[in-house]
């Protein structure tokens, strides 16, 4: 509905391809106006906190050479500790090594799939459903509610998503020293919250679902695409990192990945609106594939761009 459309990014997208093809002018401009107001403000955000080449350098080969340093060099402090062995689904060594290690580690605060974050996103759920199953006794139709209950958990879960933790794993000595290849490390290093956010948004859309009274195969088709929008998040984080240089400020960082990811988003919508009128018209029951065709879309765009960030790794970026 129009009251969507004040939501930042998303919803003035949403207002702008509406007013477009509605022939309505002046809204047209309006949510183009911000759009490209919020694009400025970026730039000049990022213009602002960007350092000097040379000082950009010079940091980036410290920071380099620190963590060097610290590996090569063991604490006298450390106190020997019992190594547990342990492997997740046959991946014993190599570059998967850097996921199971996030997964112990997220084991270690709620469960291995869900933490408060996980708690709080059902919660809404919950909510969610419940506004849903009273817009259903109004006559709304199944595959709006499942667009709007993705646009909710979606916009709600990339606000949420633990990109702290990510940034911890750049810094640390262990996946620039590590053999292997840089793109497998940078994949395995973002993909444990993907794969907590699969069985996260599992959880939340069958909540949805049953008090929406929605199809089955939207749970798992929606699942994947909300999955695979949190590995686009943390592959256009990579490519930020890769165009802005690794010292750069975070929350520059945090501005330009928000500012790609509208970019696929805004894509996206024309493209699933095409998709999705075309699925509809053989069968309603049909709508559900979207979903998951936008979640391979995400992926493919997500590997491609951390294959553009690899070289991160090298202390070059």
């Amino acid at each position: 509905g129009p009251h969507l459309h004040v939501i930042p990014l998303g919803g003035w997208a949403c207002g702008f391809l509406y007013a477009a093809m509605a022939g309505d002018l002046y809204w047209t401009l309006t949510y183009a106006g911000l759009m490209m107001t919020l694009l400025i403000i970026c730039i000049l955000l990022i213009v602002q906190n960007r350092s000097a080449y040379y000082e950009s350098v010079l940091t980036t080969i410290g920071r380099g050479f620190g963590k060097m340093n610290r590996a090569e060099i063991p604490s006298t402090d450390a106190k020997s500790r019992k190594i547990r062995k342990s492997h997740l689904l046959g991946f014993r060594g190599g570059e998967a090594v850097l996921l199971q290690r996030q997964m112990t580690e997220q084991k270690r605060v709620v469960t291995v799939f869900f933490d408060r974050i996980s708690l709080a996103m059902i919660a809404m759920a919950v909510v969610l459903g419940a506004f849903l199953q009273s817009m259903m006794h109004k006559g709304m139709y199944p595959f709006i509610m499942q667009i709007l209950a993705m646009a909710v958990l979606c916009y709600t879960m990339i606000f949420t998503i633990p990109m702290g933790k990510f940034v911890e794993e750049l810094d640390k000595p262990f996946i620039y020293l590590m053999p292997g290849k840089a793109f497998k490390k940078l994949f395995y290093a973002s993909t444990a919250p993907v794969v907590k956010a699969f069985a996260e948004g599992l959880v939340c859309l069958t909540i949805v679902s049953l008090f929406a009274r929605l199809h089955p195969a939207f749970v798992p088709c929606g699942a994947m695409f909300y999955a695979s929008a949190a590995l686009l998040f943390y592959a256009c984080y990579l490519t930020s990192m890769r165009t802005l240089g690794v010292s750069n400020n975070r929350h520059t960082h945090m501005l330009l990945s928000f500012a790609l990811l509208s970019a696929v988003f805004i894509f996206e919508l024309s493209l699933g609106a095409y998709i999705g009128r075309r699925l509809y018209a053989v069968s309603p029951s049909l709508f559900p594939l979207d979903f998951l065709i936008l979640a391979v879309f995400n992926i493919a765009v997500s590997v491609i761009f951390f294959h553009n960030a690899r070289s991160i790794l090298d202390y070059r970026a």
